[in-house]
């Protein structure tokens, strides 16, 4: 089988298996279970984006990036957030990287988390996004 099974086919033999094992042997390439830190980097050699900046626009520090990007440390989930507004990535991009890193997608029913998915759909800056998250009350997105 190829990687790029929908989510409702694989569901679908799911409740139609017999055999757990085999259904993960004969799927095992449909799992998402890249690291963090290593779709992050496919994503911005991709893009061809430039670390430093992403950190910069971000405002993580660096020694704390250079430790996610190269695994030495797991990010929390408004830190995934931080960097993929940093890299102006999309909304599937960020919940991607947030499943990598083993976080919430982001939910369009969490008030905080609909004012992000509107921030990343917009690609609104990481300052603009805190003062949208400041005029609502809601919590920063990592320090300012």
């Amino acid at each position: 089988m190829t990687n790029n099974n929908s989510t409702s086919y694989l569901n679908n033999l799911l409740n139609n298996t017999t055999n757990i094992k085999s259904f993960i042997n004969d799927n095992y390439e449909n799992f998402e279970s890249t690291p963090f830190h290593i779709a992050f980097s496919n994503i911005i050699d991709k893009k061809e984006l430039v670390f430093s900046e992403i950190l910069r626009a971000s405002n993580v520090a660096e020694s704390t990036g250079y430790q996610l990007r190269e695994g030495r440390r797991n990010p929390s989930r408004d830190k995934v957030l931080q960097l993929c507004i940093g890299a102006n990535l999309s909304l599937e991009e960020s919940n991607y990287l947030l499943k990598c890193a083993g976080k919430s997608s982001l939910y369009v029913k969490d008030i905080r988390d609909a004012i992000l998915i509107y921030c990343i759909n917009h690609s609104i800056s990481f300052i603009d996004v805190n003062i949208m998250l400041e005029n609502e009350s809601l919590p920063f997105l990592g320090k300012l």
